[in-house]
Formats: C-alpha cells, sequence, structure tokens
C-alpha cells in the first residue's frame, strides 16, 4: 500500500541519507512528542515488542532494520493521525532501500536500541519533550554513525 509513494520520491533525484535525515529530523521529533501524550497500552506494549526484537536480531541487519522501521511505525500509529503513519513507513521504505550504502555494525544497533529505550521511556511516562529530545538525539546518533557512501 504505501510502497507506491516512495518510487514518487526516488525519481524526484537527490535522494540520499542527509535529505532523509532532515525530514526525519522535523517530523520524527514532533511524532515522538505527540506520541507520548496520545498512545494507549496495546501501542506501548508493540513498541516494547518491537524494541525486544530488534535485540533480538542484533546481529541480522535486515531483521534488525525491519525491526526497527516497525517500532518508528508504531510510534507514529501512537500520534492517532494516519498521515504520519502513511509518511513514516514511506521514509522506512527509503531508508530500507538506503541503509546498504552506508557504515553499520552490531555495536552502532546496540547503541541505536538503548536510543529507542529513551525514546519509549518517555513515550511510556507521557513526557513529550523528552520523547521529543530522545528522537532528535538519536537521528543526530544515527547520522553520525553512517559515513557518506561510496563515490562512483
Amino acid at each position: 500500500m504505501f510502497g507506491k509513494l516512495s518510487p514518487l520520491l526516488r525519481i524526484q533525484g537527490g535522494l540520499d541519507l542527509p535529505a532523509v535525515v532532515e525530514v526525519r529530523i522535523y517530523l520524527e521529533g514532533s511524532i515522538a512528542q505527540i506520541a507520548a501524550l496520545r498512545r494507549g497500552p496495546e501501542n506501548l506494549q508493540k513498541l516494547e515488542a518491537y524494541l525486544e526484537a530488534m535485540r533480538a536480531n542484533l546481529e541480522d541487519r535486515s531483521e534488525y532494520a525491519r525491526h526497527d522501521m516497525a517500532f518508528h511505525q508504531e510510534m507514529a500509529r501512537c500520534t492517532g493521525n494516519p498521515i504520519f503513519h502513511v509518511l513514516i513507513a514511506t521514509i522506512g521504505d527509503l531508508i530500507y532501500e538506503l541503509q546498504y550504502m552506508y557504515r553499520d555494525s552490531v555495536e552502532s544497533r546496540r547503541r541505536a536500541i538503548d536510543e529507542h529505550q529513551a525514546i519509549l521511556d518517555a513515550i511510556r511516562q507521557g513526557q513529550p519533550d523528552q520523547a521529543r529530545s530522545a528522537m532528535l538525539q538519536h537521528l543526530e546518533n544515527a547520522t553520525g554513525r553512517a559515513e557518506d557512501p561510496p563515490h562512483p
């Protein structure tokens, strides 16, 4: 369903990690903030399950990434606004495709899990400013962990 939006973005050109990160900073910081205010018990259970699946698949980059994206999509569902979910699903498609162009390691994934835990803790505790801050810190750290894609 959502996969149709990412090809539209792809043909625009200039699609790279910095472009995606810039959008994520503005979008996901707000999503985390709203999620902390609107999340329900079922959302929290799903976020916890996705985080646990990330831990369980630490060694498997593809499975880890799948659960990482599911975490972010569930966070968007927490807002109760379906448009946030559509946007995050589209961005997730793009990130999933771009991820293999950048450096990755088990240690990087381990640090990202700690960052996701901080986001989840703030959402669970209903702390919107802390949720936003934790998300922005995660995105900044994730960008720092990635290196530039190889040049032709």
